[in-house]
């Protein structure tokens, strides 16, 4: 049967149209999940130029930090930009090349349970599975109710900390 995952909060997204610079919002992602002890998967990144000229950059990631032995909270992370390069004026007065156009993240957070496939329901450990049910259900229930509470505390956060970024790393 495998890890037994528990969604946690439906697939959220958060969109805007900017002036930026792409590699900064990218090291920006990094950043704060392994600040917060995520560990950080990158299952593909892709750049490709659309026949209009524009560049469409896209990324996921399965993040996850272990709460403890068996218990892990995860945040998936799908990322698009389609942006064309443009030349902005700084303050000083020098130019730089920086990025426009949209942006668009996506999170899914989930609770994954049994990460070490312990408690996999097979005829030798039927019995051994129901009592990690009932274990769940009655002993610690509490204790996943505050790791549920946690994850959306983290999905909440990643989600007001990019509107911030957003509004305030641009050049429009």
């Amino acid at each position: 049967m495998g890890v037994q995952k528990d969604l946690i909060t439906p697939a959220k997204k958060v969109g805007a149209t900017l002036t930026f610079e792409q590699k900064q919002l990218y090291r920006y992602f990094k950043k704060w999940f392994q600040e917060r002890h995520y560990i950080v998967v990158e299952l593909n990144y892709k750049e490709k130029i659309t026949p209009e000229g524009k560049r469409v950059y896209t990324f996921d990631w399965y993040t996850e930090k272990r709460v403890e032995d068996y218990t892990k909270l995860s945040i998936d992370l799908s990322f698009e930009a389609e942006i064309e390069n443009v030349r902005v004026k700084l303050h000083d007065g020098k130019t730089k090349t920086v990025q426009q156009g949209d942006v668009e993240a996506t999170f899914q957070g989930y609770v994954q349970k049994d990460t070490e496939d312990e408690w996999a329901l097979s005829k030798e450990t039927a019995q051994r599975r129901i009592f990690r049910e009932i274990y769940d259900k009655l002993v610690i229930k509490g204790k996943y109710s505050q790791y549920e509470n946690q994850l959306k505390k983290d999905m909440k956060a990643i989600m007001s900390d990019l509107k911030t970024y957003l509004k305030t790393h641009r050049y429009d």
